[in-house]
């Protein structure tokens, strides 16, 4: 069996005798190293679970859903011609984003509940203004407000022909598998 050392001794006796072909024998071996470094790279990142999420997901009626993903954020794109409905979306594989966006192609928000595990977070609005409500429904069906400064709150902007809603920072932690919403808008 040939040890570190015979190897360093005969490289170094075939130095001697042919310099060239220790030189060539010394790149193709750091480029089979580079290779393999590159394959093991390759291989971790894969195991590491870095690929982009796929997703199924599903709106019922005749809502159309579309998803995109970009940076680590997945936005989910919901086109709402009747003004009320509900989505079903669970992660098939990779990581889960950093970040979920909805944007709810309606005209006011009446009421939106979003439904992940044991979890159940709800916004609604009076019509009379943009001011949206949300709240934490608990277990037994009563609900607990809750602020901006919990890790549940849904930030929600009003653009001028739909609405973006940012799930809350609690869902992409916990990282569900799968995740509901439904929603209504005032001018069904």
């Amino acid at each position: 069996m040939m040890g570190f050392s015979t190897s360093a001794g005969l490289t170094a006796m075939l130095y001697l005798i042919r310099p060239e072909i220790v030189l060539v024998w010394n790149m193709r071996t750091t480029h089979i190293f580079g290779f393999l470094m590159l394959c093991v790279a390759v291989a971790m990142t894969a195991c590491t679970g870095n690929q982009p999420p796929q997703f199924n997901a599903a709106a019922d009626k005749n809502n159309q859903l579309s998803l995109s993903i970009e940076n680590g954020m997945t936005l989910i794109d919901i086109q709402s011609p009747g003004g009320i409905g509900k989505a079903d979306i669970e992660l098939v594989s990779g990581s889960y984003p950093a970040q979920i966006i909805l944007r709810l192609h309606i005209k006011k928000l009446e009421g939106f509940k979003l439904t992940y595990g044991r979890t159940t977070v709800s916004a609604s609005s009076s019509g009379l203004s943009d001011t949206v409500t949300q709240s934490f429904i608990q277990p037994d069906g009563s609900e607990r407000a809750i602020t901006s400064s919990s890790p549940l709150w849904m930030d929600i902007q009003r653009e001028q022909e739909y609405f973006d809603i940012k799930f809350p920072h609690a869902l992409t932690q916990e990282k569900p598998e799968s995740f509901s919403f439904e929603w209504i808008d005032f001018y069904r």
